[in-house]
């Protein structure tokens, strides 16, 4: 409770005393992250990511999966180059 009510009085404070500087570095970057989500949450994901997360099941073998399939596509790539 009392460290709640510090952060609370020295945010009064700075805010008082700095508003500038606050508004600056603290809530602009906030409130540009809040509206990428946004952003982020309102759109489609691309089909090849929704075919990911379908598949995915959150094991280590499908991790396994992915870095034996990356390392196929790899020597796929450079033996036929």
């Amino acid at each position: 409770m009392v460290a709640a009510l510090a952060s609370l009085a020295a945010c009064c404070v700075v805010f008082g005393v700095l508003p500038r500087f606050f508004l600056d570095s603290v809530m602009a970057p906030a409130a540009a992250g809040a509206a990428l989500a946004w952003a982020y949450l309102r759109t489609r994901e691309p089909g090849p990511v929704r075919l990911l997360r379908a598949a995915h099941t959150g094991s280590v073998n499908d991790y396994a999966a992915y870095a034996i399939a990356g390392m196929l596509a790899v020597i796929a790539v450079l033996t036929l180059t």
